[in-house]
C-alpha cells in the first residue's frame, strides 16, 4: 500500500509482494516500460476473454435464470421490485407489474440482461402514477 497525501514534494517508497516476480505487470513495474505493459494487458485479455462460453450443450435452467433475475431485482439499491413479477420460459424473461419511474423500468429490463443465459427481456412493466 502506498500513498502521497500531504506529501508530494519528498520522494515515497512502495513495497510489492508477488507470486509471480515474472508477470508482465510486475516487470513493467520494475522496468518502468508503460506501453509494453498496456500492450501485454491487451493481448492477454483478447486471448483470456472467454466468458459466455460454456461447455458444449449447456444451457442453463429457466428456474436457475428466474432466481437470479429475481437477487440482483431485490439487491438493486434502484429498483423497488415489490411489485414486480418475473417469468422465465426458453430462457426468456417476461417482467410484469409496476414501478415508480421510467428509470426504474430501464434498471430493471438491465438486470434481466445482465443474467447468463438470457436470451431475450420482455419489459412489460407499467409506470405507476402518483396522485398529486
Amino acid at each position: 500500500m502506498a500513498g502521497r497525501a500531504g506529501r508530494a514534494d519528498r520522494p515515497g517508497e512502495a513495497l510489492l509482494q508477488t507470486y509471480a516476480p515474472e508477470h508482465p505487470a510486475i516487470e513493467a513495474l520494475l522496468t518502468g516500460d508503460e506501453e509494453a505493459f498496456l500492450q501485454s494487458e491487451a493481448e492477454a485479455r483478447r486471448e483470456a476473454d472467454h466468458r459466455g462460453r460454456g461447455p458444449r450443450g449447456y444451457v442453463r435452467s429457466d428456474a436457475r435464470i428466474e432466481e437470479d433475475v429475481n437477487d440482483r431485482l431485490t439487491d438493486h439499491p434502484r429498483v423497488d421490485a415489490s411489485e414486480i413479477e418475473v417469468s422465465v420460459a426458453d430462457r426468456e424473461v417476461t417482467l410484469s407489474g409496476t414501478v415508480d419511474t421510467r428509470r426504474a423500468k430501464r434498471f430493471a429490463e438491465d438486470c434481466c440482461d445482465s443474467v447468463s443465459g438470457v436470451t431475450h427481456v420482455q419489459n412489460n412493466l407499467r409506470i405507476q402514477n402518483h396522485a398529486p
